[in-house]
């Protein structure tokens, strides 16, 4: 389970933006199974998010990333800066051939965590 309570990255289908998503009104809780998003529930932004995603190829729910935030930085809604603040880490969903994967998704999709407890399993 992913709960991430900062920043849903912006959505966009190759460089189309669809939504801006940005700072979540409640936490957005992605349940994950096998690597792929089953489950997304929350409020406003978990709605759009999921909606989005289920009208889209099943590789757009793919998690692909995991990145640690060591910044001392302000969460401002904006991904490329929420993603790098200390303290947090974010998950990557959709496309990640530019990082050497095999997921081939038409999106790349930063979800950010705020004081992550991680469980390897």
């Amino acid at each position: 389970m992913i709960v991430a309570d900062v920043t849903v990255g912006e959505l966009r289908i190759h460089a189309d933006l669809i939504d801006s998503l940005g700072l979540v009104d409640v936490p957005v809780v992605l349940t994950v199974q096998n690597s792929e998003i089953t489950e997304i529930a929350g409020g406003n932004i978990a709605t759009r998010l999921r909606d989005e995603l289920w009208s889209l190829p099943d590789t757009c729910r793919k998690v692909i990333e995991l990145g640690i935030g060591l910044s001392t930085m302000t969460p401002a809604g904006i991904i490329g800066i929420d993603e790098s603040i200390a303290g947090t880490c974010h998950f990557g969903i959709g496309n990640d051939l530019g990082y050497g994967g095999t997921n081939d998704a038409p999106i790349h999709l930063d979800v950010v965590v705020q004081s992550p407890t991680i469980h390897l399993a």
